[in-house]
C-alpha cells in the first residue's frame, strides 16, 4: 500500500506539474523574448523533468512488470525529448521556429563536422570526422536533386544541378584523401590534403544553400534585435520611474541623455525588423537592418553604463530594482545581439554586394525627389506630421550636407587603401546620408509653400546631389582593386569634387534664416566692393577742416568698437529683437566709420596717402565681415565648440584693424593715439565679462590666478611707467608704458573672465562640461599655424626668403606632429569604429603629406629654384587639403563635449569677480584718458588727479579681484562635506560591527539578499570609477574638483547602507565581520584620499603630494576591489549569479574595442590567452565533475571561470589590434564572444544546480553546457593558431624540445649509475662520431633559418621551427648512441657527451621561444636583440659539442673537454639567473641549505683534480660542479620567490651568484693547472679559493636562516610545537565525536567516508579522550619546558621560595598541570563507562567541562611569566582554545542528545481526586530535586574549599629544582558527611 500511494503521489506530482507548465506557457507566451519569463517558463520545464524522473524512481521500486517498465521509459524519453524541444524554442525565440529553413540540420552537421577534423589533432578523429561529413554532404547532394525537380525555374533548376554535381565531386575527393591519410596517417601532407578537401565541402555546401542560410540568420538577427528593443524600452521607462528617487541629479540627466539616444535608435531599428520581416529578400531591407543594429550597440552600452552609475543613489528601492532587472537583461541582449551581428555579417558583407545595396538606396532617392519635386509643381508639397516640433530644416540640412562630404571623403579613402570593408562601410554612409539630405531638403521646400520657385531650386539642386553621388559610388565600384591606377584615382577625384560643388549649390538655395545679419553682412559686401573702385578714383574734398574730420572719424571708430562688442554680447542671446537692434546697430556704425574713412581719404592730396587709408579701410571691411559671419553661424549653432573665443578674436581683429587706421590717418600725437588706440582695446575687453558662460582659454584655475597676479604686477608697472615719463616728458618711454598697461588689463581681464568661469562652473548646482574626444582648441590652434606657416612659404609679394622657409617648415612639422597626436588620441576615445577608422587614416595622411613636404624643402634648401619652390607649394597645397578634411570632420557635433551649464548658484559666486574687473575695465580707460591729457600738457593739476585717483580705483580693482578669485577656491568645500560624511558612515559601520559581534545584526528586509550583494558591489565598481577623475582633478583641475568628489562621496551613502544590508544577510558571522571590516577599511582609504586631494587642490605646484596622492588613490582603489571580491565570493558560494553573469556580459562587450598600437606582439597574448584557456577548461571541468560530488562548491568555481574570462577578453583586444590579418582577427573576436555566451550558459545553470542539488534535469543540462564551453574554446585556439601557425609550431617545438631534455636528463641519471651500455658490445664510439657531426652541422644550418624566419612570414616560420626539432631529436639520438657505445666504465666521458647535447638543447629552446617573442618585430626591438644574442649561443654550444665529440675517446685531454664545456655552462646558468625571467617556483629555507651540501662536495673534487691533475679526476669535478652549481641557482631562485620582504630576496640571490661565480672561477684555476704546465703555481690559490666558496655558502645559510626566521619557522622538536600539534588533533577527534554524538544515540554502528569516522560511536569517544591525554600530557611537558627556559634566561630563579612571586607562579603552574592530568583521568573513567552502559551523559559533559577548564588554567599559569607576544605562546594558546571549543562541541552534543533522549509521557487523571493526588506528588519531587541539587552544591563548595584552603608548609623550598617529594606528596583531605548540621549544605570539612 506504501508503494502504490507512492506511485500515485508521484503520478499526481506529475499531472499537476504539466499543467502548470502549460499555464505557465500561454501566460508567457506575448512576453516570451524577456529573459525572465523565459527564466519562469525553463523553471517550469524543469519541475515537470524532476516530478517524471520521481515517477519513473517510484515505479522501478515498486517491481512493475519489465514490459510496463520498458513502456514508461519509452513515454518518459519522449516527454524529454518534448522538453528539450521547448527549451530550444523557448532560447531561439519564436520567430526562428516560425520558417523551416531547407537544409538547415544538414548545413549544420557539415559546418560542425568540418571545424571538427580541421582541429582534430589525431588522424583517427579525422577520418571519424571525414565519414560524417561525407555522409551529410549525400544527404544535401540528394536534397538539392529533389529540389531541382520540383522547381519550374530552369536557371534555378540548373544552378542546382551544378551545385549537387560539384558536392559529389568534392565529396569523392575527400573520400579519396581520406583513403590515403589511413594509409599514411602520420603523412603532413595527405593530412592537409583531407583538411582542404573539407573545406571545400563547407565552401560549397554554404554557397549552394546561402540563401537558406541567410534567411535562417536574419531570423536571428531579428530575434535578437527585438529583445534588445524590449529590454531598452524596459531600461527607459525604469530609468523614468527612478528619476524621481535619484539623489544624484547628474547622473540621472546623464542616464535620460542616453535614454533619448537610444529611443532615437529604436525607432529605426524596429522600422528595419518590421521591413525585414515583410521582405527578407531585400538586400537593401536586410543592410538597413544590419546597419540599424550596429549603430544601436554603442549608445545601449552607453545606457546600461549610465544606469549602473546611476543606480547606487535611487532611494526607492522598487525603482532602484527594477532599473538594475533591466539593465542586466539589456546587458545581456546586446551581446547576443553583437553576435547575431558577426555570424550576419559572415554571409551578406560582401564590398561588391554593399556598393550595389548603396547605389540602390541612391536610386531611391532620386525617385523619391522626383515625386517631391512633381507635389512641389502641384501645389501638394507640405511640411510631414510633427516635423514643425523638430529641429530647423535649414540646420538639418547645413548639418547633412556637411556630414555628405565628409562621407564622399571617407569614401574616396577607403577606394584608395582597398580595403574592401572600408569601402563597403563608406559606400553605404554616403548613401545613408543623402537619405537624410533629401529628407532635410523637403523640409526646406516645405516650409516655404509661397515660393514655388524656391522650392523648385531646392529639390533641383538635391536631386543633382544625388545624381553626382550615384556616379561617385559606380566609379568607386568600378575602381576597386585597381588602386594603383592614376587614371581611375584622377576619376574619383574629379566625381567628388563635383559631389562637393553640387553640395555648395544646394546650400545656396537656402532661403535666408537670419535676414538681419545676412542685411549687414551685404551692407559691408557692398561697401567694400565700392571702396576697391574708389582706390582710383579722387573723391570730392569736404568743407570740414581737418580736424573735425579726424574728430569725426574717432567718434565713428569708437561707435563702431562699441558695435562690436555687442555683436559678441549678443551671441548668446536668443532674442529676435536683441539680434535684428545688434545687426542694425552695427551696419549703421560700419557705414557711418566707412564714411568717415573716406572724408580722411578726400582731404588727403597725396595719392599713396589715400590709397593706404583706403586699404585700411578694406582691412576694416575684411575683419567685419568675418565678424557678422561668425556671429551668424553663432546664431544657428550656439553651442559649436570655441564659438565665443572665434567671436572675440573676430571682434579683436576689428578693433586692431581700427587702430591701424587710425593709427596712420590721424594726425594726433602718437601718444595721444597710442592712448586712444589702447582705450579702445581696453572697452573691445567689456563682452568677456557680460557672460562668463564659457572657457576663454584653456588654462586652469591656478593658472587662471597665477596670471592674474602676474598682470597685476605688470599693469603696476605700467602704471608707474606711464606717470614717471609724463612727469618727465619721455614720450617714447610714455608710449611703451601706454601699451604694457593697455596688454596687462587685456590679460587681466582674460584670465578673470576665466577664472570666473571656472569657479561658477564647479558651483555644485552647476553641471560640469563633458570632454570632447577631441581637443578643438589645440586643433585649431595647429590648423591656424600651419595656414600661416604655409602662407609665408607660399607668398610671391615679398616671395620668402631661403632661412624663413626652413623656419616655417620647422612650424608646420611641429603643428602636424601635434595634428597627429590628436588624431591618435580621439581615435582610441571614439566607439565608433568608421570614425576610429577615419581618424587614423587623416592622421596618416597628414604625416605623409608633411613628410612629403619637408622633402619638398630640403630639395629647395639645397637647390633654391623657382621650380623647387613650385614643388614645394604643391606639397604644401597637399598637406592644407588633408588638413581641411581632418578639420571639417573633427568640427562634427558628434565628437564635440558638451558645454557646462551654470546655475543660479554658479552666477552668484561670479559676481564679485565680474564687478572686479568691470571696474578695472572702467577705472583703467579713465586712467589712460588721463595719461592721454598728461602727454599733451603735463603740467596740468587736474589731469594729474585724475591720473591719481584713477590709478588708486585701478589697485583697489586689482586687489579685490584677486582676493575674489583666491578665497573662491573650487572644491575645498565639497572637500570637507565629503569627509564629515565618511567620519558619520564610519561611526555607522561601528554601530553594525558591534551588533555583529554579538551576534544581535537584524537581516535588513529593504531588499533581497541577492539584491544587497549586486548592488554594493555594482556601486564599488562605480566608486572605482570616479577615482581616476578625482585624483586627476587634485592635480590640475580645480574646477573640477567639487564635482568629481561630490560625485563620489554620493556613492559611498548607497555602498554603506547596502554594504550592511549585504552582511546582515551573510550567511555566517564571519562573513558579517569580514564585509563589515572592509566597509570600514574602504571608508577609511576614502578619508586618507580626499584629505590628500583637498591639500593638493589641484594645484599643479603640489607636486610633492602627487606621491601620496596616488598611493592613496591606490588603496582606495585596492580596497574596493577587495570588498567586491569578498562580497563576489559570499554571492558565489550562495548560488547567486547574476553578478557573474553580468561581468561576462560586459567582458563580451569589451571584445569589440580592439587595442591598437600595442608594444605586445601577436605572440604575446597568444601565450597568455592559451594560458587562460587552459584554465578556463580547467575550470570548466572542475564545475563538470563538482556537480556530481560537491555542489556547494560551483558558486566558487563559477566565479573563477567569470574571472578567468575576462583575463582572456582583454588580451583578445590586444591579439586582434596585433593581427596581421582582418579576417583572422574578425575569427578571433567571434569566437571569443562565442564562448563568452557558453559561459554564462554554464554559470546560469551552475547556479540551478547549486540551488537543487538533487535535480537529475539540471545535471544533464550543466553536463551539454560544459560541453559546449569546450567545444567554444576548441573554436577559440583554432582562430588563435590560424593568426600565428608559426608561433604556434614554435610553442610546439618548444614543448617538443623540452621533452627531448628530460629524455637526456634521464639518460645521465642512467650513465651515472653506470649502468648505459650499448646492446651490442661490438659497438664503438668512432661509429657515431661522423653521424653526430653532420647532423650537428644539419642543426647549424636550421639554426639560422629559424633566425631569419622571425622575420618572414608565418610560414616560413613554421617550417624552420619543425626542421629544427626534427634535427634536435636526430641529434639527441645519435649522441645517446655514441654515449652508450662508449661503455659503462666510461661514465663520466657518457654524462660529459651527453651534457654537451643537453646544453644544444636547452639553448635550441631558449632560441625558439625568443624566435616567437620576436616574429614581426622590427630590427631595433629588444626582442631582436635577444634573439640575436640566443643564436650566438646556440652556435657556442654546438661548437663545444663537436669539441667533445673529438676528445671524449682522449684521455689526455677529456677532463680538459669536461671543465671548459663546464665553465661555460655555467656561464650560461649565471647569465639565465641575472635574467628577469621567472617561472614561479618556491622553495623553502631547508631546501636551500640542502642545495649547498652538493656545492662542497663538489668543491673538494675540484680542488683534488686542481691536486692531482688527473683527467679523470677532472671529468668528476666538473660534472658534479656542473650540477650542483645549477641545482644552486635554481633553488636560490626558488627561495627568492618564497622570502616575504626584499632584504631577504636580494641576500639570498645575491650569496647565490656569488657562489656561483666562485666556483666558475676555481674551475677556471683548475683547467689552467692542466693545461698550462708553467701554470702548477696556482695549485697554491686552491685554498683561498675555497675559503672563499666556503664564504658564500655561509652566506647562502644565513640568507635561508633569515628566512627562517621572516617565514615564521617553528622546529618541530620544539615542546610548544609538540603541544600545539597533539592540541590541534584533540580538537579535531572531539569535534568528530561530537558530531556523531548529534546524529546518533551511543553504541550505534555507522560508515562514514572519512577516516576517523569509520569508527562507531564508541570507538569514537574513547580515541577523543586518548587524544586529549596525549594531547594534555604534550601541554604539560611544554609548560615543563617553558619553565625551563624562564630559568635559563634568568626571568625564573632555580630554586625559588615559596614566598617569593616566582615560588607563587611555579607552585601555580605545577597545580595547574596535576589539575589537567586529574581531569583527563576523570574523563576517561566518564567515557569508559559510557561506552559500558554505566554512566550518563550528565558525567560526561561535567568530565568534558573539567579539562576545558583545566586546560585554560594551564595555559594561564604558562604566560604569566612568558613573553605573551611570543610565537610558541600564540601557537600554544591557540591550541588550547580549539581543545577548548571542541570540548564545548562535545558538551554541546551530549547536552542536544540527551534532550532528544528524554521522552516525557505523563497520564493525567481526570479525577477530581486522583488529579489533586497527582500533583501533590509533582511538589514532592520538586522539593525532593532541589534539596539535592543544594546538597550537590554544598559538596562542590566544600572541595573546592579543601583544595585551596589547607596546604603542606614542611618544605620550604619547592619548584624548579625542588626535591622529587615536592611533586608526588599529596595531603589528603577527608570529607565527612552529616546531615543538618550548622553549615548551610550539611556539609563541613576536616
Amino acid at each position: 500500500m506504501e508503494l502504490q500511494s507512492r506511485i500515485i503521489a508521484a503520478a499526481t506530482a506529475t499531472a499537476l506539474s504539466t499543467s502548470e507548465l502549460v499555464a505557465t506557457a500561454k501566460v508567457l507566451l506575448p512576453t516570451i523574448n524577456s529573459p525572465g519569463c523565459q527564466d519562469q517558463l525553463l523553471d517550469a520545464v524543469r519541475k515537470v523533468a524532476k516530478t517524471v524522473q520521481d515517477l519513473l524512481d517510484a515505479c522501478k521500486i515498486s517491481g512493475v512488470e519489465k514490459p510496463l517498465l520498458e513502456d514508461l521509459n519509452e513515454a518518459a524519453a519522449k516527454v524529454t525529448a518534448a522538453l528539450h524541444d521547448l527549451i530550444g524554442y523557448v532560447k531561439q525565440g519564436p520567430e526562428v521556429t516560425q520558417t523551416a529553413v531547407p537544409h538547415a540540420a544538414t548545413m549544420e552537421v557539415i559546418t560542425e563536422s568540418t571545424r571538427h577534423l580541421v582541429q582534430a589533432p589525431e588522424p583517427s578523429e579525422m577520418i571519424r570526422q571525414a565519414k560524417i561529413l561525407a555522409q551529410a554532404t549525400a544527404e544535401l547532394v540528394k536534397g538539392l536533386k529533389s529540389e531541382a525537380e520540383g522547381v519550374t525555374d530552369k536557371d534555378l533548376q540548373r544552378r542546382l544541378l551544378a551545385a549537387s554535381k560539384q558536392l559529389a565531386e568534392a565529396t569523392t575527393r575527400l573520400v579519396e584523401a581520406a583513403k590515403l591519410c589511413a594509409g599514411s596517417p602520420q603523412d603532413p601532407a595527405r593530412r592537409q590534403a583531407m583538411r582542404d578537401a573539407a573545406v571545400n565541402i563547407k565552401d560549397l555546401a554554404l554557397h549552394s544553400s546561402l540563401e537558406e542560410e541567410k534567411l535562417s540568420r536574419l531570423k536571428k538577427l531579428e530575434s535578437a534585435a527585438k529583445r534588445v528593443a524590449s529590454a531598452s524600452s524596459e531600461t527607459v521607462t525604469a530609468a523614468k520611474a527612478s528619476g524621481p528617487s535619484n539623489s544624484n541629479q547628474g547622473a540621472q540627466g546623464n542616464l535620460m541623455e542616453q535614454c533619448k539616444i537610444v529611443i532615437e535608435q529604436l525607432g529605426r531599428l524596429i522600422t528595419s525588423i518590421k521591413q525585414t520581416s515583410t521582405h527578407p529578400h531585400d538586400q537593401v531591407a536586410v543592410n538597413q537592418l544590419i546597419k540599424n543594429c550596429e549603430e544601436v550597440i554603442y549608445p545601449a552600452e552607453d545606457l546600461v553604463g549610465a544606469a549602473k552609475a546611476a543606480l547606487p543613489t535611487v532611494q526607492d528601492q522598487q525603482a532602484a530594482n527594477r532599473l538594475r532587472e533591466s539593465t542586466g537583461n539589456l546587458s545581456v541582449a546586446v551581446g547576443e545581439l553583437r553576435s547575431n551581428l558577426n555570424f550576419m555579417r559572415e554571409v551578406t558583407t560582401t564590398t561588391t554586394t554593399t556598393v550595389e545595396t548603396a547605389l540602390t538606396v541612391i536610386h531611391t532617392v532620386e525617385r523619391d525627389l522626383d515625386a517631391f519635386r512633381t507635389a512641389a509643381l502641384n501645389g501638394n508639397l507640405v511640411p510631414l506630421p510633427g516635423s514643425t516640433s523638430g529641429p530647423d530644416p535649414s540646420s538639418k540640412l547645413q548639418n547633412t550636407a556637411k556630414e555628405l562630404s565628409e562621407a564622399t571623403v571617407q569614401l574616396l579613402n577607403a577606394s584608395s587603401q582597398g580595403d574592401g570593408s572600408f569601402v563597403a562601410d563608406a559606400s553605404y554612409g554616403v548613401a545613408q546620408t543623402l537619405q537624410e539630405l533629401s529628407s532635410a531638403a523637403r523640409g526646406v521646400a516645405a516650409s516655404v509653400p509661397e515660393d514655388r520657385e524656391a522650392q523648385i531650386r531646392m529639390l533641383d539642386s538635391a536631386r543633382d546631389v544625388a545624381n553626382r553621388t550615384a556616379n561617385l559610388v559606380d566609379s568607386v565600384r568600378d575602381a576597386f582593386g585597381k588602386q594603383g591606377d592614376p587614371a581611375y584615382h584622377s576619376h574619383l577625384v574629379d566625381a567628388a569634387r563635383e559631389v562637393a560643388a553640387a553640395l555648395n549649390r544646394c546650400l545656396q538655395c537656402l532661403p535666408e534664416k537670419n535676414k538681419d545679419y545676412g542685411n549687414a553682412i551685404r551692407v559691408v559686401e557692398e561697401t567694400s566692393a565700392k571702396l576697391i573702385a574708389s582706390v582710383t578714383i579722387t573723391p570730392p574734398r569736404s568743407n570740414q577742416s581737418v580736424t573735425e574730420i579726424q574728430m569725426q572719424l574717432q567718434n565713428a571708430a569708437a561707435y563702431l568698437n562699441e558695435a562690436a562688442g555687442d555683436v559678441v554680447t549678443s551671441a548668446s542671446s536668443t532674442s529676435r529683437e536683441t539680434i535684428t537692434g545688434v545687426a542694425e546697430h552695427y551696419s549703421t556704425a560700419y557705414k557711418g566709420f566707412v564714411e568717415s574713412g573716406m572724408q580722411v581719404v578726400s582731404a588727403e592730396s597725396e595719392p599713396p596717402r589715400r590709397q593706404e587709408i583706403v586699404r585700411g579701410l578694406q582691412d576694416v571691411s575684411t575683419a567685419s565681415h568675418r565678424l557678422l559671419l561668425l556671429a551668424r553661424q553663432s546664431h544657428g549653432q550656439p553651442h559649436a565648440p570655441q564659438m565665443k573665443n572665434q567671436l572675440t578674436a573676430a571682434a579683436r581683429a576689428v578693433t586692431e584693424s581700427i587702430n591701424g587706421l587710425l593709427n596712420y590717418c590721424a594726425s594726433s600725437l602718437p601718444s595721444q593715439k597710442e592712448c586712444d588706440n589702447a582705450i579702445r582695446r581696453i572697452q573691445q575687453l567689456r563682452p568677456l565679462l557680460d557672460t562668463c558662460s564659457a572657457p576663454v582659454n584653456s588654462r586652469s584655475y591656478y593658472e587662471s590666478l597665477d596670471s592674474v597676479l602676474d598682470s597685476s604686477r605688470v599693469l603696476g608697472d605700467g602704471m608707474a611707467g606711464i606717470s614717471n615719463s609724463a612727469r618727465y616728458g619721455q614720450n617714447d618711454e610714455f608710449i611703451q608704458a601706454v601699451r604694457n598697461t593697455s596688454a596687462a588689463v587685456q590679460a587681466l581681464i582674460e584670465n578673470a573672465a576665466q577664472a570666473a568661469y571656472l569657479i561658477g562652473i564647479s558651483d555644485p548646482s552647476s553641471v560640469e562640461g563633458k570632454a570632447g574626444i577631441i581637443d578643438h582648441k589645440e586643433m585649431t590652434d595647429a590648423v591656424n599655424g600651419i595656414q600661416e606657416a604655409s602662407r609665408v612659404m607660399t607668398s610671391n609679394k615679398p616671395p620668402a626668403t631661403q632661412q624663413q622657409m626652413l623656419q616655417a617648415a620647422t612650424v608646420i612639422a611641429k603643428y602636424s606632429h601635434t595634428l597627429c597626436s590628436s588624431c591618435r588620441t580621439a581615435s582610441s576615445r571614439s566607439s565608433n569604429p568608421v570614425a576610429k577608422r577615419q581618424f587614423v587614416q587623416s592622421a596618416k595622411d597628414i604625416a605623409t603629406s608633411t613628410a612629403n613636404m619637408v622633402r619638398g624643402v630640403k630639395t629647395l634648401d639645397s637647390n633654391f629654384n623657382e621650380q623647387n619652390r613650385q614643388e614645394c607649394a604643391t606639397q604644401i597645397n597637399n598637406l592644407l587639403r588633408s588638413i581641411n578634411e581632418l578639420s571639417n570632420y573633427a568640427s562634427s557635433p558628434e565628437f564635440a563635449g558638451s558645454a557646462g551649464q551654470l546655475s543660479h548658484g554658479g552666477r552668484k559666486v561670479q559676481e564679485p569677480i565680474i564687478v572686479s574687473g568691470k571696474c578695472i575695465v572702467d577705472a583703467s580707460s579713465s586712467l589712460i584718458l588721463a595719461a592721454k591729457s598728461l602727454s599733451v600738457n603735463a603740467r596740468d593739476p587736474s589731469a594729474w588727479q585724475a591720473l591719481t585717483s584713477q590709478s588708486n580705483n585701478v589697485s583697489d580693482s586689482v586687489k579685490s579681484l584677486a582676493s575674489s578669485i583666491r578665497d573662491r577656491a573650487p572644491g575645498q568645500l565639497e572637500c570637507n562635506e565629503a569627509l564629515e560624511n565618511f567620519h558619520n558612515y564610519m561611526r555607522y559601520v561601528d554601530k553594525a560591527s558591534l551588533a555583529a559581534t554579538s551576534q544581535n545584526l537584524p537581516p535588513r528586509k529593504e531588499n533581497s539578499t541577492e539584491g544587497f550583494y549586486e548592488v554594493t558591489i555594482n556601486t564599488s565598481i562605480q566608486i572605482i570609477n570616479t577615482v581616476t577623475g578625482v585624483r586627476e582633478a587634485a592635480k590640475n583641475e580645480a574646477e573640477s574638483l567639487g564635482h568629481r568628489v561630490s560625485q563620489m562621496a554620493s556613492l559611498f551613502q548607497p555602498l554603506v547602507t547596502d554594504g550592511i544590508g549585504s552582511a546582515s544577510r551573510a550567511p555566517s558571522s564571519r562573513d558579517q565581520m569580514e564585509i563589515l571590516s572592509h566597509i570600514r577599511t574602504v571608508l577609511e582609504s576614502a578619508v586618507q584620499f580626499v584629505e590628500v586631494s583637498k591639500a593638493c587642490g589641484g594645484n599643479p605646484r603640489t607636486r610633492n603630494l602627487h606621491g601620496d596622492l596616488n598611493d592613496s588613490a591606490d588603496g582606495l582603489v585596492e580596497a574596493m576591489r577587495e570588498l567586491a571580491q569578498t562580497l563576489e565570493k559570499v554571492q558565489s558560494e550562495a548560488g547567486f549569479v547574476k553578478t557573474m553573469i553580468g561581468n561576462v556580459s560586459a567582458a563580451i562587450g569589451r571584445v569589440d574595442q580592439r587595442i591598437l598600437g600595442s608594444e605586445e606582439s601577436f605572440a604575446d597574448y597568444q601565450t597568455r590567452m592559451f594560458r587562460t584557456i587552459k584554465e578556463i577548461t580547467n575550470s570548466t571541468h572542475e564545475i563538470s565533475e563538482k556537480s556530481l560530488s560537491s555542489p556547494q562548491e560551483l558558486g566558487t568555481l563559477a566565479q573563477n571561470l567569470s574571472g578567468q574570462y575576462s583575463l582572456l577578453s582583454e588580451d583578445s583586444r590586444g591579439a586582434q589590434g596585433s593581427c596581421s590579418s582582418d579576417e583572422v582577427s574578425n575569427r578571433i573576436r567571434s569566437a571569443i564572444q562565442d564562448l563568452g555566451h557558453s559561459i554564462i550558459d554554464l554559470i546560469k545553470v551552475s547556479g540551478s544546480v547549486q540551488s537543487n542539488p538533487s535535480d537529475t534535469y539540471i545535471k544533464d543540462e550543466l553536463s551539454r553546457s560544459s560541453k559546449l564551453v569546450i567545444e567554444k574554446i576548441s573554436y577559440v585556439l583554432s582562430a588563435l593558431q590560424a593568426g600565428s601557425r608559426g608561433t604556434q609550431a614554435c610553442i610546439n617545438a618548444a614543448s617538443t624540445v623540452s621533452g627531448v631534455i628530460g629524455d637526456l636528463d634521464t639518460c645521465i641519471m642512467f650513465a651515472t649509475a653506470g649502468t648505459l651500455q650499448a646492446d651490442d658490445d661490438a659497438d664503438r664510439f668512432a661509429d657515431h662520431r661522423e653521424d653526430i657531426l653532420k647532423t650537428a652541422k644539419a642543426l647549424v644550418e636550421d639554426t639560422k633559418t629559424l633566425v631569419t624566419g622571425a622575420a618572414s612570414s608565418q610560414e616560413q616560420l613554421a617550417v624552420a621551427a619543425q626542421n629544427a626539432v626534427k634535427t634536435i631529436i636526430q641529434l639527441a639520438d645519435v649522441v645517446k648512441s655514441g654515449a652508450a657505445s662508449l661503455g659503462r666504465d666510461n661514465s663520466e666521458s657518457q654524462v660529459l657527451l651527453i651534457n654537451a647535447v643537453r646544453d644544444v638543447a636547452s639553448a635550441l629552446a631558449e632560441l625558439i621561444y625568443a624566435t616567437k617573442s620576436a616574429s614581426g618585430k622590427s630590427q631595433n626591438e629588444p626582442a631582436m636583440i635577444h634573439l640575436k644574442d640566443s643564436a650566438k649561443i646556440m652556435v657556442t654550444n654546438v661548437t663545444s659539442l663537436l669539441k667533445t665529440v673529438k676528445t671524449v675517446e682522449d684521455e689526455h685531454a677529456r677532463g680538459t673537454r669536461a671543465l671548459e664545456a663546464t665553465i661555460e655552462a655555467l656561464h650560461q646558468e649565471i647569465r639565465a639567473f641575472d635574467s628577469s625571467e621567472n617561472d614561479g617556483r618556491l622553495a623553502t629555507a631547508e631546501e636551500l641549505l640542502r642545495a649547498t651540501k652538493p656545492v662542497t662536495q663538489a668543491t673538494y673534487k675540484a680542488v683534488t683534480a686542481g691536486k692531482t691533475g688527473k683527467q679523470d679526476d677532472a671529468i668528476i669535478a666538473a660534472n658534479m660542479g656542473r650540477k650542483a652549481v645549477a641545482d644552486l641557482l635554481l633553488t636560490c631562485k626558488a627561495a627568492a620567490n618564497s622570502c616575504e620582504g626584499p632584504a631577504t630576496r636580494n641576500q639570498v640571490l645575491s650569496a647565490g651568484r656569488d657562489c656561483a661565480l666562485k666556483f666558475r672561477e676555481l674551475l677556471h684555476t683548475v683547467h689552467q693547472i692542466l693545461t698550462r704546465p708553467e701554470a702548477k703555481n696556482l695549485q697554491a690559490n686552491l685554498v683561498p679559493m675555497t675559503q672563499s666558496i666556503a664564504q658564500a655558502v655561509a652566506l647562502i645559510a644565513a640568507a635561508a636562516e633569515n628566512m627562517k626566521d621572516a617565514d615564521g619557522w617553528v622546529n618541530p622538536e620544539d615542546p610548544t610545537v609538540i603541544a600545539e600539534n597533539e592540541l590541534m588533533g584533540a580538537a579535531g577527534i572531539i569535534d568528530i565525536a561530537a558530531k556523531r554524538l548529534r546524529e546518533l544515540r551511543p553504541r550505534r554502528d555507522v560508515n562514514y567516508r572519512l577516516e576517523s569516522q569509520n569508527m562507531n560511536f564508541d570507538e569514537l569517544i574513547l580515541e577523543a579522550c586518548m587524544a586529549i591525554t596525549e594531547a594534555t600530557a604534550a601541554l604539560i611537558k611544554a609548560a615543563g619546558s617553558a619553565q625551563a627556559e624562564l630559568v635559563q634566561e634568568g626571568r625564573v630563579s632555580s630554586r625559588p621560595l615559596y614566598s617569593s612571586e616566582d615560588g607563587q607562579w611555579s607552585d601555580g603552574l605545577i597545580s595547574a598541570a596535576r589539575t589537567v592530568a586529574a581531569a583527563c583521568h576523570n574523563l576517561c573513567e566518564a567515557a569508559n563507562m559510557l561506552v559500558q552502559g554505566h554512566a550518563t551523559e550528565e558525567k560526561l559533559i561535567s568530565s568534558a567541562k573539567q579539562v576545558a577548564s583545566s586546560t585554560a588554567q594551564l595555559l594561564v599559569a604558562c604566560r604569566v611569566k612568558s613573553d605573551s607576544n611570543s610565537p610558541s605562546m600564540y601557537r600554544l594558546h591557540t591550541a588550547g582554545n580549539q581543545v577548548k571549543k571542541a570540548t564545548d562541541n562535545l558538551v554541546q552534543a551530549a547536552q542536544e542528545s540527551l534532550d532528544a533522549s528524554r521522552e516525557r509521557t505523563i497520564t493525567l487523571d481526570r479525577r477530581r481526586v486522583g488529579g489533586i493526588a497527582q500533583e501533590i506528588s509533582a511538589n514532592e519531587d520538586i522539593l525532593i530535586k532541589e534539596r539535592e541539587l543544594e546538597e550537590a552544591r554544598g559538596k562542590l563548595l566544600a572541595l573546592r574549599k579543601a583544595k585551596y584552603g589547607e596546604r603542606a608548609s614542611d618544605d620550604e623550598y619547592y619548584g624548579y629544582g625542588g626535591t622529587a617529594s615536592s611533586y608526588s606528596h599529596q595531603s589528603e583531605t577527608k570529607i565527612t558527611e552529616t546531615r543538618y548540621t550548622s553549615g548551610p549544605s550539611g556539609y563541613t570539612s576536616t
